[in-house]
């Protein structure tokens, strides 16, 4: 089984690494799998942060698991023992070679997905796509064209 880093910054909108309370940071596995030493099983990648938010885990390229992996990025916010809230980050592959979660693709949306946004679809947008801009919305089909 061959590792890579993956690394990351944990901050508030402001830059300000969890202000007022500690995260519980972790990764998940989108679901069990098989690599080439054997069984991969569900469970939390516990992540230890630093006090200015840096990060980094070690895991399994998505490509070398079948089926392909894609990681989740989890964290609950604590007061001492007070979950204060959490947030569920979006889906994404691991690259082999490792890098920052944040410059990391994320995993494309099934085909049969509704999106939402202002402005025309971005790229990798492969279901509908609504674009909320102005007054009424603007529909795209999945192929990217105006209905």
């Amino acid at each position: 089984m061959a590792l890579y880093t993956y690394t990351g910054k944990l901050t508030d909108f402001t830059g300000t690494p969890f202000p007022g309370a500690q995260p519980r940071l972790w990764v998940e596995p989108d679901g069990s799998g098989f690599s080439g030493d054997g069984v991969l099983a569900t469970k939390r990648i516990p992540v230890a942060v630093a006090s200015n938010g840096n990060f980094s885990v070690q895991l399994e390229a998505s490509a070398t698991v079948r089926p392909e992996a894609i990681y989740l990025l989890k964290c609950e916010w604590l007061d001492g023992d007070t979950v204060l809230g959490w947030t569920d980050w979006a889906r994404f592959r691991a690259p082999a070679g490792g890098g920052n979660i944040g410059e990391l693709n994320q995993a494309p949306q099934p085909p049969w997905s509704i999106a939402y946004g202002f402005g025309p679809p971005p790229p990798g947008i492969t279901g509908l796509y609504i674009d909320i801009t102005g007054p009424t919305a603007v529909l795209y089909a999945p192929e990217g064209g105006r209905v």
